[in-house]
């Protein structure tokens, strides 16, 4: 897993990583109002927040304000995103009830639907908003490589990124301590966005290390996913038992939707235990050996 250094100029590796962002972010906009669309957009626009935030000393004039306007971009969906997580649930959960009452709940399912379309106006508008924006202009500059670069870029991205990358595993490392210690919901959530950050700096960075970042990258995704489902889970319970107590729906859907609320409880229950295990299995041994490999250097006896 030693790694051969190169004389790649951080400029060179940042144009590179901005373009690839670029087509997905594009590519995820037109596929907007579809499922994945909507997914890639938040996605791909985190992703280059985090790429521009990692390298903000290394970073052309503008690339703040770029990465502060991707955030307004990817807000502007998660409330549509999550409606269709909630959604997608909905339809795999209530195989767990009997056929009567999965029928039941189509009324309900309707509803959600309808607040599908209800909000799609509100993305494509901010979509329209992003493109139409100065910050755009100043993204594209980035994208195109017609910005001024300031001297900071110059150096080797090899010299560049070990540092980046301790930065961020050095906080991630600290969540990390403080979840296994305290076990609360707050813990859990800092953690795990402790720990997308640090993914994400990995996949920026992926291409250019290969094999040894897969590891981490692996860990980093077993955190999320299952603090993620967690939260997907709360959120239908605390939905569903909302919409349960509208009139307008008959008794029959009323009670498979609180049937469904239990389901969703305790799946929500199973994965918020499941999450002191879950950290147990990161040795802290493991995460030296695979920031040596991906840095280059011996990391100190903590």
């Amino acid at each position: 897993m030693n790694l051969k250094p190169t004389s790649l100029a951080t400029s060179a590796f940042l144009r590179d990583s901005l373009e690839q962002l670029s087509e997905r972010l594009d590519a995820a906009c037109k596929a907007v109002p579809e499922v994945e669309g909507i997914h890639q957009v938040r996605v791909s626009a985190r992703r280059l927040r985090s790429l521009l935030s990692l390298f903000r000393d290394y970073l052309p004039p503008g690339a703040r304000q770029v990465r502060d306007r991707l955030r307004e971009l990817a807000d502007a969906f998660s409330a549509l995103r999550d409606l269709d997580v909630l959604r997608a649930n909905l339809e795999a959960w209530r195989g767990e009830l009997t056929s009567r009452d999965a029928k039941a709940l189509e009324p309900l399912l309707q509803r959600l639907a309808e607040r599908r379309e209800h909000m799609l106006p509100d993305a494509d508008a901010a979509l329209a908003a992003w493109r139409a924006s100065a910050e755009f202009k100043v993204y594209k500059l980035l994208v195109q490589q017609r910005a001024e670069w300031p001297p900071s870029a110059k150096a080797s991205i090899d010299r560049v990124a070990p540092e980046l990358l301790e930065v961020s595993h050095g906080r991630f490392r600290k969540a990390l301590e403080r979840a296994r210690r305290r076990r609360t919901l707050e813990e859990y959530h800092r953690l795990r966005i402790a720990g997308k950050k640090l993914r994400y700096a990995l996949m920026a960075l992926a291409g250019h290390y290969g094999e040894p970042a897969k590891p981490t990258l692996k860990a980093l995704a077993a955190i999320q996913e299952g603090f993620g489902d967690y939260l997907d889970a709360s959120h239908a319970a605390d939905v569903l038992s909302h919409l349960s107590a509208e009139p307008e729906f008959k008794p029959a859907t009323r009670r498979a939707c609180a049937k469904l609320v239990e389901t969703c409880r305790e799946r929500a229950r199973t994965r918020l235990a499941e999450m002191p295990e879950l950290l147990d299995e990161l040795d802290s041994r493991r995460w030296a050996e695979v920031l040596e490999a991906i840095t280059g250097r011996k990391r100190r006896k903590r």
